[in-house]
């Protein structure tokens, strides 16, 4: 009997607030996260966020709002051990913030870095990726994408191509590119 993976879903909550004299506010944010394996070449990868803003203000609750927002919604084929074909909702592979560490459950930063606003985005669309190994301490990684404008609410995007290109070094873990 082969083993082809197991989904799994995972959960990222948190609850931002702030309390002044007279005003609460609270933002409680739920983001699921889903692996589905599809056979030993394939991966279903999706995260949901929804946010409120809750506000308690001269003794009485403001209207509370809700934002919804599809994060990524995407399916992985490993083509080759050097090659991922990535379709659906994607982090845009501008910057790896976006990608790496910008979920609450792993983001360990103060701050975000000054060029993440100009990246914090996902896209529609299309997208090559990999690593091919240059020697035994080097690698060599790309993303290509191609996204495609669509203006729904909860999955808006911009029409935009572009490629990324890094030198990867394992044995130091240092990524430039």
């Amino acid at each position: 009997q082969r083993f082809e993976g197991v989904p799994v879903i995972a959960w990222d909550i948190a609850l931002n607030a702030s309390f002044e004299p007279h005003e609460n506010n609270m933002n409680p944010v739920v983001a699921p996260i889903f692996l589905i394996p599809v056979g030993r070449r394939a991966l279903i990868e999706s995260e949901f966020e929804v946010e409120s803003d809750i506000t308690y203000s001269h003794r009485e609750y403001q209207p509370v709002t809700l934002t919804k927002h599809l994060e990524y919604a995407q399916l992985d084929f490993f083509a080759s051990k050097y090659l991922t074909v990535v379709a659906g909702r994607y982090a845009i592979p501008f910057n790896i913030y976006k990608e790496r560490f910008d979920g609450r459950w792993i983001r360990n930063l103060s701050q975000e870095p000054l060029i993440f606003s100009l990246a914090d985005s996902s896209g529609n669309g299309g997208q090559l990726r990999g690593a091919i190994p240059i020697s035994s301490s080097t690698q060599f990684s790309y993303a290509a994408y191609f996204s495609a404008q669509t203006t729904n609410v909860v999955a808006a995007s911009d029409r935009q191509s572009g490629f990324r290109t890094a030198l990867f070094f394992p044995g130091t873990r240092i990524e430039a590119g």
